[in-house]
C-alpha cells in the first residue's frame, strides 16, 4: 500500500514548516499491514463471487442448452428440427445472460456460443440424416407404387416409370439427401427391382407372354440367373394353364354329356311311364343328345310308350309276361334289342317302387288315389274314413298282383306318423295316435303300427290292446312310462331279474306263444316305468319285483277295458296259469265248467235227446265241442270222446290263433286233447264256451220249468 504525505505545519503564508522525521514506533505500520490485508480480502471475495456466477451461468448454459438438443432430437421433420434449434437458441442465450453479472457477459455468451456450436452441429446431422432417410423412405414408396402400377408388365410404361425414378433421385441428388457415390446403386438396383415386378406380373398374367418378352431382351435388367429362374416358370406356367384348359374343356364336355344323359334318362323314365316329357321333341333332336349312349334308351322308351302304351299299368307279372314274349321274337335290329332292355328296366323300377312306396306310386301311376290323410288328430272320424278308404285301396292293389301286402301309408307319411309315435312325443298325442289307428283299422292295424314304429315294440303292443277292446289308460301309462325311462327318472330290475318274474308270472301260459314273449317284456318294461316310480331296484328288490309282475299283468291286458274288472292277463283256471282275453275272467271260465259238471248230473229225463245218465254227461261235456275252432269234439288219442268226469282236469293253453290249446292232467302230466273232426290238437274259443254253456243251461232251465208251468 502507497503511503500519503501529510502536512504537519501550519498552511499559513510566509512561514515554511519544518519536515518532520518520522519515528518508527511500530503501531502504524501494523495498522498500514492491517489495511492491505483488508484491502486483498476484499479484492478476494469479489473474484470468488465472480468466478462462483460464471459458474451458475455454465451450468444454466449446459443444462438448457441439453434440454433444446433433446427437444429438437425428437422431432421427426428436420426442417422444424432447424427452425425449432435456431429460434430457440436465441431465446435461451438471452436468457440464461439476463441474470449472469455484467463483467461475466463476454465470459458467459463465449461460453453459450462454443457449446451451442458444438449442440447445433449435432442437430443439423440429425436433420440431415432424417432428410437422408426421408428421401430414402420417398423413393421407396416411389418404387413400390410403380410396382403395383397395373400396366407395369408393359416395356413403355415400365420405361416411363424409371424415367419418373431417375427424376426423383436427381431431385434429392441436387438436395443432398443422397450420395452421388450411391446413385448408380440406386438406378441398377431399381432397374432390376422394376424388371422383376414386371415380370411377376406377366409370369401371372400370361407367362407365354413373358417368354417372348425374355427372348426380345425386355427383362435385361434382371440378372441372368433371375432371367433363368422366371423363364423355367413360365414354361411350367404355360403348360399347366394349357392342362388346365385342356381339363376345363373336358370336365365341361363331361358336364354337359351328363346333363343331357340325366335329360334323356328322365325322357326314358317318363315315356316308360306312357307320359310325354316336356322339351322332348328338341332334346330328340339336338346333336349332342343323339350322339349320347343313351339316346337308344330314350328312343326304345318312346316306341314302348307308342306301340303298348298301358305297360307302365300293368302289374309287375303282366310285365313280365310281354317282356318274355318280347324275348321270345328274334331280334330285327338294335332298336327291339334297345325295346327289351327298356321294357325290363321300367319292369324292375316299377317292381322296386311298389315295394318301397305302393301308395304314392299308385298316385303318380292314376292306377288309385289314396285318402289324404288328416294334419292333425283332432277329427278321429276324418282319420277313419281315410285310413278305411286306403285300406280299400291298398287291398285292391294286392288282389290285382302290384303288390305283395297291403300298405297304408306313403314314405314321407311313415317318416310324419313315426315322429308322431316316438317317445319323445307328449304321451298323450301318442295314445291320441294309437287308439285314432286302432279305431279305424281294428285287427288290421297291426300293420300300421309296425309300419310307424317298427322299433318300438311297447307302442305297437298297446296299440293292439285298444284295438282289441282295451282302453287307453294303459297306453298312456306305458308311455309316460316310456318318458321315464328315457329321462332315467325310472331305473329297470336287472335283466335276469325280470325274466325271474316272467317266468314266475307266465308260468306255461304262453309256451306256444315264444315269438310274442320279447314284445311281452318290452311293453313290461314300459309299463314298469310308471308302476316303478320312487322304487331303487337294488335297495328293494321285492318292491321293484312286485312292481315288475304287476307290469307284466297290464302289458297282457289285465283289466285294461275296466280298472274295476279282473278280466284279462294271466289268471288261474283249475288251479292253472291261463292267458285270458281282455274282457274274460277266470271265474266266468271255472263258473261255465262248474255249470258244465252240475249241468251233468242233472235230470236226463228233462231232454229228449238225453234218456240216459250218461247220454245226459255226454251231452254236457259236447258244450265243449260248440266252442271248439272246427267244432270237432274233444276226445282222447285212443279216439274215445271227453269224459264227463275229466272236466275239472282240463287245462287251457293261449295259442297264436287267437284260441287256447286243450289239454288234460292226469296223475301230474299233461296230455293233448285230440280235435275228433280234425285229428289235430282241440283248440276252443273260451268266450264262445262261456256263451254255449250259458246256452245249454238255460236249455236245461227250461226244460226243468215246463212241468211246473204245465202244472199249474
Amino acid at each position: 500500500m502507497t503511503r500519503l504525505t501529510v502536512p504537519s505545519a501550519p498552511l499559513g503564508g510566509g512561514v515554511t514548516a519544518a519536515v518532520p522525521h518520522p519515528v518508527d514506533d511500530g503501531l502504524g505500520r501494523a495498522v498500514a499491514e492491517f489495511g492491505e490485508r483488508l484491502a486483498e480480502t476484499g479484492l478476494q471475495l469479489e473474484e470468488s463471487r465472480l468466478n462462483a456466477d460464471l459458474g451458475r451461468a455454465r451450468v444454466g448454459i449446459a443444462n438448457g442448452l441439453a434440454e433444446l438438443r433433446l427437444e429438437a432430437e425428437t422431432l421427426a421433420d428436420p426442417d422444424r428440427i432447424d427452425a425449432t434449434w435456431t429460434e430457440r437458441t436465441v431465446e435461451l442465450r438471452g436468457q440464461l445472460l439476463q441474470g449472469v453479472d455484467q463483467r461475466n457477459q463476454e465470459a458467459a455468451g463465449l461460453a453459450f456460443d462454443e457449446l451451442a456450436g458444438r449442440h447445433g452441429l449435432a442437430v443439423g446431422q440429425r436433420a440431415n440424416e432424417l432428410r437422408r432417410g426421408r428421401a430414402r423412405a420417398g423413393l421407396i414408396e416411389l418404387g413400390q407404387a410403380h410396382d403395383a402400377t397395373p400396366g407395369i408388365a408393359d416395356f413403355d410404361t415400365r420405361a416411363s416409370l424409371l424415367g419418373q425414378y431417375t427424376d426423383q433421385l436427381a431431385a434429392e441428388l441436387a438436395q443432398g439427401n443422397v450420395d452421388p457415390e450411391e446413385v448408380p446403386k440406386l438406378l441398377a438396383a431399381r432397374r432390376e427391382e422394376l424388371a422383376a415386378a414386371a415380370a411377376i406380373r406377366t409370369l401371372s398374367e400370361d407367362p407365354a407372354r413373358l417368354l417372348a418378352d425374355i427372348d426380345d431382351g425386355r427383362f435385361n435388367d434382371l440378372a441372368a440367373e433371375t432371367r433363368e429362374r422366371f423363364r423355367a416358370s413360365a414354361v411350367a406356367e404355360d403348360q399347366r394353364r394349357a392342362a388346365a384348359r385342356a381339363s376345363a374343356e373336358a370336365s365341361a364336355a363331361r358336364a354337359r354329356s351328363d346333363a343331357i344323359g340325366e335329360q334323356l334318362e328322365e325322357l326314358t323314365r317318363i315315356a316308360a311311364s306312357g307320359r310325354a316329357m316336356e322339351g322332348e321333341a328338341a332334346l330328340l333332336t339336338d346333336p349332342e343328345a343323339i350322339q349320347h349312349p343313351g339316346f337308344a334308351a330314350a328312343q326304345a322308351a318312346i316306341n314302348l310308350r307308342q306301340t303298348v302304351p298301358g305297360f307302365s299299368l300293368m302289374t309287375p307279372a303282366d310285365m313280365d309276361r310281354m317282356i318274355s314274349a318280347e324275348a321270345a321274337r328274334p331280334a330285327a335290329s338294335s332298336a327291339d334289342t334297345a325295346l327289351l332292355d327298356v321294357m325290363r328296366k321300367t319292369r324292375d323300377a316299377a317292381d322296386q317302387a311298389w315295394k318301397a312306396d305302393p301308395l304314392a306310386h299308385a298316385a303318380r301311376l292314376g292306377i288309385a288315389t289314396p285318402a289324404p290323410l288328416p294334419e292333425d288328430l283332432s277329427d278321429p272320424a276324418a282319420w277313419t274314413q281315410a285310413l278305411r278308404q286306403r285300406r280299400s285301396v291298398s287291398g285292391w292293389l294286392a288282389e290285382e298282383g302290384y303288390t305283395e301286402a297291403p300298405a297304408l301309408f306313403t314314405a314321407d307319411e311313415r317318416e310324419r306318423l313315426s315322429e308322431l309315435a316316438g317317445v319323445a312325443t307328449p304321451p298323450q298325442d301318442r295314445a291320441a295316435l294309437a287308439a285314432t289307428l286302432a279305431a279305424a283299422l281294428g285287427p288290421d292295424a297291426d300293420a300300421a303300427f309296425t309300419a310307424i314304429a317298427p322299433e318300438d315294440a311297447a307302442f305297437r303292443h298297446f296299440g293292439m290292446l285298444i284295438a282289441a277292446g282295451g282302453g287307453r289308460g294303459q297306453a298312456l301309462a306305458a308311455f309316460r312310462g316310456q318318458q321315464a325311462l328315457a329321462g332315467k327318472v325310472v331305473k329297470l330290475p336287472s335283466e335276469d331279474a325280470r325274466r325271474l318274474a316272467l317266468a314266475e308270472t307266465l308260468g306255461d301260459a304262453m309256451q306256444f306263444l315264444p315269438a310274442q314273449l320279447g314284445e311281452v317284456m318290452s311293453a313290461a318294461d314300459a309299463l314298469y316305468g310308471e308302476y316303478g316310480a320312487g322304487i331303487d331296484p337294488k335297495e328293494d328288490p321285492d318292491a321293484a319285483s312286485a312292481a315288475y309282475a304287476r307290469a307284466i299283468q297290464g302289458a297282457l291286458g289285465r283289466s285294461a277295458v275296466n280298472a274295476r274288472s279282473d278280466a284279462g292277463g294271466v289268471q288261474e283256471i283249475n288251479d292253472r296259469p291261463t292267458l285270458l282275453p281282455l274282457d274274460l275272467s277266470a271265474d266266468q271260465v271255472e263258473d261255465a265248467l262248474g255249470t258244465l259238471d252240475e249241468l251233468g248230473d242233472a235230470d236226463p229225463e228233462l231232454l229228449p235227446e238225453a234218456g240216459t245218465r250218461e247220454k245226459m254227461r255226454a251231452l254236457s261235456a259236447g258244450v265243449l265241442a260248440r266252442a271248439s275252432k272246427s267244432g270237432g269234439a274233444p276226445g282222447y288219442a285212443s279216439g274215445a270222446p271227453l269224459s264227463w268226469n275229466d272236466l275239472s282236469a282240463l287245462r287251457f293253453t293261449a295259442d297264436a290263433q287267437g284260441t287256447h290249446v286243450v289239454q288234460i292232467e292226469t296223475r301230474g302230466e299233461l296230455r293233448d286233447l285230440v280235435d275228433l273232426e280234425t285229428g289235430g290238437p282241440f283248440r276252443i274259443d273260451l268266450r264262445q264256451l262261456v256263451r254255449e254253456t250259458e246256452r245249454f243251461r238255460r236249455t236245461v232251465r227250461d226244460a226243468r220249468e215246463r212241468p211246473e208251468r204245465s202244472r199249474r
